[in-house]
């Protein structure tokens, strides 16, 4: 079962909206790295002065990480340093996302694009 009745997956959140459904997890992980992101780019002066906020960079830009996101989640289920108990809600929360997303584990997004503009 991908939902329960409410609406709310197997912890008991309901999933976001971003580009269609998300697991609240990792569209959790796609805002922490948004938010890296905004910090590696605001150095640069012409990206700071068209986004001097991390907040409205993040909000608008965190689903093109999703794809990340859930690759970086894959990856930390073969890497020794976690737990079997973390891999195994990491593991809960692919597969309930993939039952959301069945196209959207097979296909990559492509790499996000920032325009300036004012």
């Amino acid at each position: 079962m991908i939902l329960d009745h409410n609406g709310l997956d197997a912890n008991g959140l309901p999933p976001v909206r971003g580009k269609g459904m998300v697991h609240r997890g990792i569209s959790d992980l796609a805002k922490q790295i948004a938010r890296e992101e905004w910090e590696k780019l605001a150095r640069q002066n012409v990206f700071y002065a068209a986004n001097p906020k991390p907040g409205p960079f993040g909000k608008k830009f965190w689903p093109q990480y999703v794809h990340l996101a859930r690759q970086i989640l894959i990856g930390m289920l073969g890497s020794p340093k976690y737990d079997q108990a973390s891999k195994d809600r990491i593991y809960a929360m692919l597969l309930l996302d993939s039952a959301i997303n069945p196209k959207e584990m097979a296909v990559p997004e492509k790499k996000p694009v920032f325009r300036l503009t004012k």
